[in-house]
């Protein structure tokens, strides 16, 4: 199988897995628990695929989506989807449907991901690049601003590191 046809292989599988986790919490968790696996498996699509937006955007949809358990959460981070959603908003950050659909899913992990993960993937920093490719977009200033407030309260060296940005 040929790069291209990979990419098109994960891109329909993980809007797949988007769409049945828009269908609500309680099937996410059903889909979750039957497939203890998934979370990584997400998680390392979107690791192989880092230049494709829809893959990025499937993927932060469903990890947003799934980031409503506090269990689901720590998972999401211990796995890397916090690394690799801050590298969506760096890598992609000209992007404004990825770069919105990564602010919420950062949104949502931010409060039990490791303050040491996101400092040292420089989480703050990206999200002010991101915001700054996109400068007359409502939603990414919002959802930004947000996202560091949020990136800010979770501790005091964020909260450092963004006064000092």
């Amino acid at each position: 199988m040929t790069d291209f046809e990979d990419e098109d292989v994960a891109n329909i599988a993980m809007n797949s897995v988007a769409a049945l986790t828009n269908m609500g919490f309680q099937h996410t968790l059903t889909l979750l628990q039957s497939n203890t696996a998934l979370i990584d498996s997400i998680v390392g699509c979107m690791n192989r695929h880092p230049k494709s937006s829809s893959i990025q955007i499937a993927g932060c949809e469903v990890l947003s989506d799934i980031a409503l358990d506090r269990r689901l959460m720590n998972e999401v981070c211990s796995c890397g989807g916090a690394n690799r959603i801050i590298s969506i908003l760096y890598n992609l950050s000209e992007d404004s449907k990825a770069v919105c659909k990564a602010f919420r899913a950062l949104s949502n992990i931010i409060g039990t991901c490791d303050a040491l993960i996101l400092r040292n993937s420089s989480a703050p920093k990206s999200v002010l690049r991101a915001m700054e490719a996109n400068p007359t977009d409502s939603c990414i200033q919002v959802r930004g601003t947000s996202t560091l407030w949020n990136l800010g309260s979770r501790h005091s060296t964020l909260q450092r590191e963004i006064i000092e940005l």
